[in-house]
């Protein structure tokens, strides 16, 4: 579900203007602008894994899952068009763009110890399991490009004496994850002395995906508050993703040192569902001519 706020202005001379229900629309149409907060969500799962040369595992493998709940904030430009008179029901068209810069949050969507870095003992002699940090997980974030389009028809009803609007349409949206892994894995045979081979391997990619389905949003006739009308809203849209739904990385690290001769490497996955939910709820303004 989401929270959003919109504002919508129309500044035209009178006889340029004409009710649209309690709206006023220029030349037919009426224009808006929306600002306000809100949240996507779909469910995520992933893994991940590493090896040494000879590929026995050097961290526990995992995998998980999460609901990836992302916090937006909503801006959005839209058009209403005057009563389509020749259609059952009275409807306008509707049509809008909307922009969500994201609140973002990083979430694991696989991971066992920590991995949060080496953090050794202060002792001259300690085993390679007293070094704290080391661990392996697989992490999700959505990037701040998220965007789309809706289109619909708004039918005015009214139900108990209180007059509002229908709004069945089309939604459609784009966004970007990005999908980042690491492991830490200290190598020290020997309880004596401090020196530990740390072996840290990582790698970061993003992907676009988009989807499309159905929306729907309620809306209540402007109330007058003085030069401006206000309403509120709820809708609500689902999307089918149409794109690439996982990610794939992988990270190599080779040593020779005193411990030896050793490659490493770790693989990570993240896969989301076929399914992305977004709703909103909030307040629009018009300004009366």
């Amino acid at each position: 579900m989401a929270l959003s706020i919109g504002i919508s202005a129309t500044s035209a001379p009178a006889e340029d203007t004409k009710a649209v229900g309690t709206r006023y629309a220029l030349f037919g149409v009426t224009p808006s602008i929306g600002v306000g907060l809100g949240f996507l969500t779909t469910e995520a799962n992933g893994s991940v894994s590493s090896v040494d040369r000879s590929g026995a595992p050097i961290r526990p493998a995992d995998t998980g899952e999460t609901a990836a709940v992302t916090p937006l904030a909503h801006l959005s430009l839209g058009l209403e068009s005057s009563a389509l008179e020749f259609l059952p029901g009275r409807p306008s068209l509707f049509a809008q763009f909307d922009y969500f810069p994201s609140f973002s949050l990083t979430r694991n969507v696989a991971s066992e110890g920590g991995g949060q870095g080496f953090r050794p003992p202060d002792a001259e002699n300690f085993p390679e399991g007293a070094i704290a940090g080391q661990g392996s997980k697989t992490t999700i974030e959505a990037d701040v490009s998220t965007f789309g389009l809706s289109a619909g028809l708004s039918f005015p009803v009214e139900l108990l004496g209180v007059p509002f609007r229908v709004r069945p349409g089309v939604s459609w949206m784009h966004y970007t994850w990005d999908v980042e892994g690491r492991v830490l894995r200290a190598v020290k045979p020997s309880t004596i002395g401090s020196d530990f081979r740390g072996v840290d391997l990582s790698a970061k990619d993003s992907f676009d995906a988009h989807g499309v389905g159905p929306y729907l949003g309620l809306e209540f006739e402007p109330t007058a508050f003085g030069p401006l009308l206000a309403s509120t809203y709820i809708e609500a849209a689902v999307y089918r993703v149409l794109s690439d739904q996982s990610e794939s990385l992988d990270d190599m690290e080779s040593f020779d040192d005193e411990f030896g001769v050793e490659t490493y490497e770790a693989n990570w996955s993240a896969e989301f569902d076929d399914w992305t939910y977004r709703a909103t709820a909030g307040v629009r303004i018009y300004l009366a001519p």
